[in-house]
């Protein structure tokens, strides 16, 4: 019998999660980008140190890749108990649950369950 498949989800510093059902663009107003990607958006209100279409967030197994689309601001992944590491623009990086992800001055912490 298969396993069932993995399932991810972000939570920011007030413990709203956003569950991932596919790969995501997080930003301000992502709606433009994430539909010629074909794939989910997430809107995330209106501080300016979030790039419109900050980052694309992609499902792979036991882990997802993360990918700074170009923002203003950038983006860094730490791991638990671990460095703080800026993402290079367009390179996929891969984190594991309970990377904390930094978009702009967004904290979201990567869950799966």
């Amino acid at each position: 019998m298969p396993s069932a498949p993995d399932r991810w989800c972000l939570e920011d510093m007030s413990g709203t999660r956003y569950p991932l059902l596919g790969a995501v663009v997080i930003g301000r107003a992502p709606q433009s980008v994430a539909a010629a990607r074909g794939c989910q958006y997430l809107a995330l209100g209106g501080d300016d140190s979030l790039s419109k279409a900050h980052a694309l967030i992609e499902p792979d197994g036991d882990a997802l890749l993360v990918t700074d689309l170009g923002s203003t601001n950038g983006s860094a992944a730490a791991q638990l108990a671990g460095p703080r590491r800026p993402l290079p623009r367009g390179e996929r990086v891969r984190v594991e649950a309970g990377t904390v992800l930094e978009l702009g001055t967004f904290l979201l912490t990567v869950l799966r369950f």
